[in-house]
């Protein structure tokens, strides 16, 4: 005969099948997420925490947890901002969201990111409940992300050196050759003035290409500056065409 009691037991045994499908959900949902949960008891120091929270700290579940114990768990100056921000939400009433660092038991450094939020009753603190995630991952990849932005600095530095040694040391013999070019002007044999216009021309051209890249450098910097200068067009194409004579 179908009776209370084992109504009772048959709802006992669902309730504890929909908590198991909860706790199973909630764990899931923890690790694909690499977060976790915990609560801490401002009056006695004691603190409750998700499974996920113990994998981040390599500890088994059954461990005891309180504040001073969990505090041991990060690195020393690390330990100091935790309590502070501890001290802050309990006396304050202020929410906090820090990274840290902490050592497992097995002496693994890992960062994770605590955030808290305190609970009042009455006025005061009870209650501090926040979430925990494990951010090692992340803060692998922005010192990556901060390397390759130092070497991409480094090289574009090295860069400029390089062009501006480069202008210096070309620059000084070509400006030589110029005005070598424009002295025979003054003084030369006939028939090489056309010869000797070519060679003005010709330096003064590679003197504007290494000018021009040095001007990529400050388009680079945002300081390149437009000026107009004025020429002879027909002289130009003249002297352009006298190159493939």
């Amino acid at each position: 005969e179908y009776t209370e009691t084992q109504a009772y037991y048959e709802a006992l045994e669902k309730a504890k099948r929909e908590l198991e499908q909860g706790r199973r959900l909630l764990d899931t949902s923890e690790r694909l997420s690499l977060s976790s949960g915990w609560e801490l008891d401002i009056a006695s120091g004691r603190m409750t925490m998700t499974r996920q929270a113990y994998h981040i700290f390599g500890l088994e579940e059954d461990t005891a947890m309180t504040l001073d114990v969990f505090s041991r768990f990060y690195i020393e100056q690390d330990r100091a901002v935790l309590l502070a921000a501890e001290k802050l939400a309990a006396d304050e009433q202020r929410n906090f969201d820090i990274e840290l660092q902490i050592t497992t038991p097995e002496g693994i450094l890992k960062w994770v990111r605590l955030i808290g939020v305190p609970i009042c009753a009455a006025g005061k603190v009870t209650t501090i409940v926040g979430a925990m995630m494990d951010i090692t991952h992340k803060k692998a990849i922005e010192k990556e992300l901060t390397r390759a932005r130092i070497l991409a600095e480094n090289a574009a530095m090295e860069k400029t050196d390089f062009l501006s040694v480069m202008s210096h040391e070309i620059r000084t013999p070509l400006n030589n050759i110029i005005g070598l070019a424009n002295l025979l002007k003054l003084e030369h044999l006939p028939g090489n003035e056309e010869y000797i216009d070519n060679l003005v021309f010709s330096s003064n051209q590679l003197l504007q290409l290494i000018n021009d890249i040095l001007s990529l450098h400050k388009i680079e910097a945002g300081m390149f500056e437009q000026h107009l200068v004025k020429t002879d067009l027909p002289q130009l194409v003249k002297n352009i065409k006298n190159q493939f004579i």
